[in-house]
Order: C-alpha cells, then sequence, then structure tokens
C-alpha cells in the first residue's frame, strides 16, 4: 500500500471480520476509523454511507478484471465518482452498429452478444459475461461502433464515459498498452483489421 490508500473497508462496510493481518514495512501514520463512527455515519447519512459502500464495491469489482488490477488504486479511486451503472432486460441493445463510441462497458452481471449487422442480416461473432468488457474499439480507434451489442438475458454494467477512459490512458501506461492490445486483438478475431 501507498501514501493515500486504504484498507480494512470491506470488514467495516460489510459488518464482517478482518480477512488479512497488516504489518508497515516503514513508520507509517495511519488514520483509523471505528465501526460505531461508521455505524452513526449510517444512521445519520444513510445516502451518503450507501454511495461509500456502492463505491467500495465498484473499486473492488475493477481490481477484478485484469486490465484494471495493475493500476494505481489512486488512479481508480479519482474515476470511481464518474462511473455510472446501467440496467437492461433481456433482449436490450446497448448499442447499434454505426452508432458514437463514447463510453466504455464492463459486465457486472449478465451478458452481452456482439453481432455484427450486415444486409445478409445479423451474426453473433462473440458472447460475453461477467466480468467481460466491451466497447473499447470504437473509443481508442476514434471510430463509430464496429458491431451491435444485445443483453442476453437481465444485465447491469458499469458505463465509463470516453473522458474517464483516457483519464486512465493518461495515468498509466500499462492500461494504454493493454487496452489497445485488447483492441487490436479483438479488431483481428472479428475481422476489422
Amino acid at each position: 500500500l501507498n501514501p493515500g490508500d486504504f484498507l480494512g473497508e470491506s470488514a467495516l462496510l460489510e459488518n464482517s471480520v478482518r480477512m488479512a493481518n497488516v504489518r508497515t514495512v516503514t513508520p507509517t501514520t495511519v488514520l483509523s476509523l471505528y465501526r460505531q463512527d461508521v455505524d452513526a455515519l449510517g444512521v445519520k447519512r444513510p445516502q451518503i454511507f450507501e454511495t461509500i459502500k456502492q463505491q467500495m464495491e465498484i473499486m473492488h469489482f475493477l481490481f477484478n478484471i485484469r486490465l484494471f488490477a495493475d493500476l494505481p488504486s489512486v488512479l481508480v479511486r479519482s474515476v470511481i465518482p464518474k462511473i455510472a451503472i446501467s440496467r437492461y432486460k433481456d433482449g436490450e441493445t446497448v448499442f447499434k452498429k454505426g452508432d458514437e463510441g463514447d463510453q466504455f462497458y464492463l459486465i457486472q452481471s449478465g451478458g452481452v452478444s456482439i453481432i455484427d449487422e450486415t444486409k445478409e442480416g445479423e451474426k453473433e461473432v462473440a458472447k460475453l459475461g461477467e466480468h467481460d468488457y466491451f466497447g473499447e474499439i470504437a473509443l481508442i480507434k476514434n471510430v463509430p461502433r464496429a458491431m451491435t451489442t444485445r443483453c442476453m438475458g437481465d444485465t447491469e454494467v458499469l458505463r465509463l464515459e470516453k473522458d474517464v477512459i483516457f483519464q486512465l490512458i493518461e495515468g498509466s501506461k500499462l492500461f494504454a498498452a493493454n487496452i489497445n492490445r485488447v483492441g487490436e486483438t479483438r479488431m483481428e478475431t472479428v475481422g476489422l483489421s
């Protein structure tokens, strides 16, 4: 952990036991927040408590996705308030081929079908599920959407605007390289390169 990082939040927010021991390796100043303070915040300001809890859940979710796993936590925390949650019903279209590519999506639950729409009809080229992501090609190449994306079952996604993705790209050379590599690989896979 580095200056500005935090620990123990899951046990406080989920009212659970600690999952690890933590030792300092250099002299460290630590600020503590006690359970009774967190409980009081939850009673006095439930909307703040829920926002904090939701943001922590989003952060933990992001760190379980390979693309985000190596990002500095301070960078991830800086974009979390800018991430929106969207819910779609079975069969609902997230975006269509040719739409402007202004958002990136991470699947929290459910799944999507990636569909190529041609004159001959629709052809499914991929299925994505929980912890997968999509929408990066249009963002990094600054082109319209190459495929249509339709939900398979009720689906919940995290939605990141273009400026958030570029904030992450500018903040991490590794993220920039990885998202470009993923986009290139997907373009080859579906025959767009």
